[in-house]
C-alpha cells in the first residue's frame, strides 16, 4: 500500500499523542522530589503562627515532611477548626481548593506543579487561650469524684509509659498526664490526638470517665472572655456505630455551673460553645466534668479555648 498521499494524517495523530501526553502529566501528583521545591518558598512566604494547608488533603504527609514542624506544628495539623486562624497558606496540587478556599485571596504564585496561596480569614475568631495547652501540674487540678464526699485527686506524672493501640486501638497515651486510679490504665487526663469522622487528627485533652463517677478536670485561674469554645468526641472507630452511652460535658466557673453539653455516638467531633460573659475580664476557675451512663468505650476527648 502507498502510504505517500496519507502522510498529512500524521500531523494530527502526533496532536493527538501530544495532547494525551499533556492531559496524563498533568493529571500526576507531583514526585518526592518536586516537593522539595517549597522549602524556600513557604519559609519566604510564611509569617509566624500562619496555618498551611494542603489540597488535596491526602497530599499533607508529604507537606509535613518537607517543611517541617516550624511550619506545621500538630497544634496546626490536628487543630479542632480553621476560624482561630487570620491568615493561612494553601499548598495546592492538581487544581485542588481546600477549607479556606473560600477567604479572600490576597497572593499566589506558581513553584512548579504548586500553587501557592495565601488568603485572610474574613471572619476569625482567635481564641485568647487553649485551654489544651494548661494540661499540667502549674494550671491544672483533676479528680474522680462520685459526690462531694467522695472526690479522688489524679496525681500528676511525667514518666508515664507512653502507648499506643494501633490499628483500631486506643490514641497514643502521654508520657505527660494525670494518672487516677478506679478505671485502670486509661483512667487519665492528658493531650493526644483522635481522629474525627473524616479520618482528620484532632488534638484534645483525653478523660475518660469511671464506672458511675466523674472526672473533673480544673483550670485555675483562668483569664476569661465572653465565651468558651470547644470541641469533644471519640475516635471514630468506637462510635460510627452508634452503640454507646451519651457522653456529657459540664462546665462550671468560680464553682457555678454554667451549663451542659451532650455528645451522641455518631456525631463525630462536635462543637460546643458556653456564654461566660457575666465573667468577662476577671480571672476564675474553670472545671469540666465528663461522665456517662455507661463507662464501656467512653474514650472521650475535648478542646476548649477561651474566646
Amino acid at each position: 500500500m502507498n502510504w505517500k498521499p496519507w502522510w498529512w494524517l500524521a500531523v494530527p495523530a502526533l496532536g493527538l499523542v501530544e495532547w494525551g501526553a499533556h492531559a496524563h502529566y498533568a493529571a500526576q501528583p507531583p514526585s518526592m522530589q518536586d516537593w522539595e521545591q517549597l522549602r524556600a518558598p513557604i519559609a519566604e512566604m510564611r509569617q509566624a503562627g500562619e496555618l498551611v494547608v494542603v489540597a488535596p488533603y491526602w497530599a499533607e504527609p508529604q507537606a509535613r515532611r518537607v517543611l517541617g514542624d516550624d511550619a506545621m506544628p500538630l497544634e496546626h495539623v490536628a487543630r479542632p477548626d480553621t476560624e482561630r486562624f487570620t491568615q493561612a497558606i494553601e499548598i495546592s496540587i492538581l487544581g485542588q481548593d481546600s477549607e479556606v478556599s473560600g477567604w479572600k485571596l490576597i497572593d499566589e504564585q506558581r513553584v512548579g506543579a504548586f500553587r501557592l496561596r495565601r488568603f485572610d480569614n474574613p471572619n476569625p475568631d482567635p481564641p485568647k487561650l487553649d485551654l489544651v495547652d494548661w494540661v499540667d501540674s502549674e494550671h491544672a487540678w483533676v479528680a474522680s469524684m462520685r459526690n462531694k464526699k467522695d472526690v479522688q485527686p489524679c496525681s500528676w506524672t511525667d514518666k508515664a509509659k507512653v502507648s499506643n493501640g494501633a490499628l483500631h486501638g486506643h490514641p497514643t497515651f502521654p508520657k505527660e498526664r494525670f494518672n487516677c486510679t478506679r478505671g485502670g490504665d486509661w483512667h487519665f487526663v492528658g493531650v493526644t490526638a483522635i481522629e474525627d469522622q473524616n479520618y482528620r487528627p484532632r488534638r484534645c485533652i483525653w478523660a475518660h470517665p469511671a464506672p458511675g463517677r466523674k472526672t473533673a478536670v480544673r483550670f485555675k485561674n483562668v483569664p476569661l472572655g465572653s465565651k468558651i469554645v470547644g470541641y469533644g468526641g471519640l475516635s471514630y472507630f468506637l462510635e460510627r456505630d452508634g452503640k454507646g452511652a451519651p457522653i456529657k460535658l459540664q462546665l462550671r466557673v468560680a464553682g457555678k455551673k454554667i451549663d451542659t453539653w451532650t455528645h451522641d455516638d455518631g456525631e463525630g467531633w462536635k462543637r460546643f460553645e458556653f456564654s461566660t460573659e457575666q465573667y468577662a475580664g476577671q480571672n476564675a476557675d474553670v472545671e469540666f466534668r465528663v461522665y456517662s451512663k455507661s463507662a464501656h468505650h467512653r474514650e472521650f476527648c475535648f478542646q476548649a479555648d477561651v474566646r
